[in-house]
């Protein structure tokens, strides 16, 4: 990490100034400049963007899947009612031709 060691050698020079010497030091937090920040986030924005897309399309492709089995099992429910009924019209018309005979 150059960016570290040049401050902590920063930190070395100054503090010498005055008399303090750092012989170890732990560092926990840093922290990139506000530009470089923004500069790394959009960098990364367009493949973020990427990824949501794709599952926003994928999405939308679940959502047609699942609506054209549930119209697919309709109509399938459909056929059986008419089949189920057929016989009852062929039926009623059996019963009407033979009262229109008599």
């Amino acid at each position: 990490m150059p960016g570290t060691w040049m401050a902590l050698s920063a930190l070395v020079f100054w503090l010498s100034g005055y008399g303090y010497e750092i012989g170890q030091t732990l560092i926990v937090h840093i922290e990139p400049n506000e530009n470089v920040k923004k500069e790394m986030n959009g960098i990364d924005a367009p493949a973020r963007m990427r990824v949501a897309d794709n599952e926003k399309a994928e999405a939308k492709k679940m959502l047609q899947i699942k609506r054209a089995e549930g119209d697919a099992e309709s109509n399938i429910s459909g056929l059986g009612v008419a089949s189920s009924a057929r016989p009852l019209l062929t039926g009623s018309e059996i019963v009407c031709s033979h009262s229109l005979v008599m």
